[in-house]
């Protein structure tokens, strides 16, 4: 997966549905949902297993002791 690199603090466009954010730090990716119900911005987020193992493979990640 391609993932865009947004500068903290920084505005983008966000897809409605389905859209993937990363964290630069440690690689855990989260899926995002957006919603207007009722004059409200509404926001969902789930984490992605199967996302965040295929980033971590590129972290290097010292074992605890």
């Amino acid at each position: 997966m391609k993932y865009t690199q947004v500068i903290d603090g920084e505005w983008y466009e966000a897809s409605w549905t389905g859209q993937r954010d990363m964290c630069c730090h440690c690689g855990l990716v989260h899926i995002t949902d957006f919603k207007v119900e009722n004059g409200k911005l509404l926001f969902r987020a789930r984490q992605s297993q199967r996302a965040t193992k295929e980033a971590r493979k590129k972290f290097k990640f010292e074992k605890d002791k």
